[in-house]
């Protein structure tokens, strides 16, 4: 880091400049709103793989299709390392000049909490993903994975007057090691594990007169939560900490 007692180069200097980071961000919405349209029109083709947040599917294998999410990358590298660099540098300067006050360092927070939510979407886009569909019965137990295990116990379905599907509720015994819980498990209400890395959604459900109800599981890893809930705990500290900017 350049010393206080020296000019910083020029680099440095363009490295931490607002002009770069607004350039950054707005280069980063343009990107995206490309993506949108490229994603829309290649849905068949390209981007057949691409689902969610997972960035696996855009390199397996690379395509010109892509190019706007490998731009993009790099300016949220840059727009990242900008963002850092700024707020070490005012964060100092504060310091130095004797604001000591939480809300004189409320920005600062604000920037850590956009920092570390770079860091959710990477390691989510990273080490997220789904494996492959499993069936609850209520005669067996089936292995989520090596530590868990779960058994359908009810299967409660709602239908709208015309007999379409409205809702179900499927009851769970979950094991996990020598422990056990019952948990209920509904369309978009997904049961959540370790911590928020491991979701278990319903995807279908099958019930036939004279046989017993199953249920289709499907397991989607997403380690980015904790970071992501992270960056949101971040954003709400640095917004309580401009309580006096409010007015």
């Amino acid at each position: 880091m350049p010393s206080d007692g020296r000019t910083p180069p020029r680099w440095w200097l363009l490295l931490r400049s607002q002009g770069l980071g607004l350039l950054c961000g707005q280069l980063a919405v343009l990107l995206l709103g490309l993506g949108s349209v490229v994603l829309a029109a290649t849905r068949e083709g390209a981007s057949a793989a691409v689902q969610l947040d997972d960035l696996r599917a855009f390199f397996a294998p690379p395509s010109a299709w892509h190019l706007w999410l490998y731009l993009l990358i790099v300016v949220l590298v840059v727009y990242g390392l900008n963002t850092a660099l700024c707020t070490w540098h005012s964060t100092l300067r504060k310091w130095r000049s004797g604001q000591r006050s939480p809300s004189a360092h409320a920005p600062a927070v604000l920037h850590l909490a956009f920092l570390v939510a770079l860091v959710a979407h990477l390691v989510g886009g990273l080490g997220g993903g789904e494996q492959p569909p499993l069936v609850l019965t209520t005669t067996a137990w089936t292995r989520l994975d090596p530590q868990r295990r779960a058994r359908l116990l009810t299967l409660q379905l709602d239908h709208h007057p015309d007999g379409s599907l409205r809702q179900a509720r499927a009851r769970l015994a979950l094991a996990e090691g020598s422990a056990g819980r019952e948990v209920e498990l509904r369309y978009n209400q997904p049961v959540v594990l370790a911590a928020g890395t491991r979701l278990l959604l319903l995807a279908g459900v099958f019930q036939q007169p004279g046989l017993p109800p199953e249920i289709a599981l499907r397991v989607r890893e997403a380690p980015g939560t904790p970071w992501a809930l992270a960056a949101a705990l971040l954003l709400l500290v640095g917004l309580v900490l401009l309580h006096r900017r409010w007015w």
